[in-house]
């Protein structure tokens, strides 16, 4: 039995001969390189720095809009958890403390703690010898850092009994030169506290937000309510006044 194998020799082509280059051609398997460009032009360049300052502009006021924001958001939770630390400290101590607030100075040169809506943390160092006499307390870090460049304290109102104002509190004393009402928080050695009702505003006048904390001296809770505006927490009020009338 013969087997008969047949082999196919192809034949290359070399494309560097015309012949074949010609073929080639004429199949469009061929082209021919495009030129490098030389570098961008003036239009391309002007669009790209368009582009960038856009992004930029966009950049900036995204950032700065949320650190607006997070003047009166750090500046409440701090605020908040310091009512907390006063009123360990009175437990440890046995004293009695108190969030001051102070009523604006007329000196240009009054430094940012006094300013209207800033506050300060006080106690009471002899309640025998003198009773209801607090002065400022320094003796922790906490009491002295403060967030008043964060936030001003736009009221603080009483919802209850406050122990101080039996002593030697009088409620006219307690409204500053804006006619808001700003009365002192005072910290029992008990635990218990003032019920009060708190107003912040951001000290970045672009934040037109106002939180409110309500405080239960009786039970320690502590809640915390943003609104978009003053008119808004206004109108907030007027509503729950209405449903708290039917």
């Amino acid at each position: 039995m013969t087997t008969c194998s047949t082999m196919v020799v192809k034949k290359k082509i070399s494309s560097n001969s015309p012949g074949a280059y010609a073929g080639l051609q004429a199949r469009g398997l061929t082209h021919r390189p495009r030129a490098l460009s030389s570098g961008f032009t003036l239009v391309e360049i002007i669009l790209v720095i368009s582009i960038l300052l856009v992004f930029v502009s966009l950049m900036a006021v995204t950032l700065g809009g949320g650190q607006a924001k997070a003047y009166l958001d750090e500046g409440t939770q701090r605020f908040a958890t310091l009512m907390e630390m006063c009123r360990a400290e009175a437990a440890n101590t046995g004293r009695r403390f108190r969030i001051n607030f102070q009523i604006e100075s007329e000196d240009e040169d009054t430094p940012e703690d006094q300013q209207e809506g800033a506050f300060e943390i006080q106690w009471e160092p002899q309640p025998l010898a003198q009773p209801g006499v607090f002065s400022k307390y320094t003796d922790q870090s906490w009491a002295t850092d403060l967030p008043t460049s964060y936030l001003a304290v736009v009221s603080c109102r009483l919802t209850g009994d406050s122990a101080y104002k039996t002593l030697v509190y009088n409620n006219e004393d307690s409204e500053d030169s804006d006619g808001n009402e700003r009365s002192p928080i005072t910290f029992n050695s008990d635990g218990t506290s003032d019920s009060a009702t708190i107003l912040l505003q951001s000290r970045d006048n672009s934040d037109p937000r106002v939180a409110r904390i309500d405080l239960n001296g009786l039970n320690r809770m502590t809640s915390i309510r943003f609104f978009d505006d003053t008119e808004s927490y206004e109108e907030a009020v007027e509503e729950a006044a209405d449903e708290a009338g039917q």
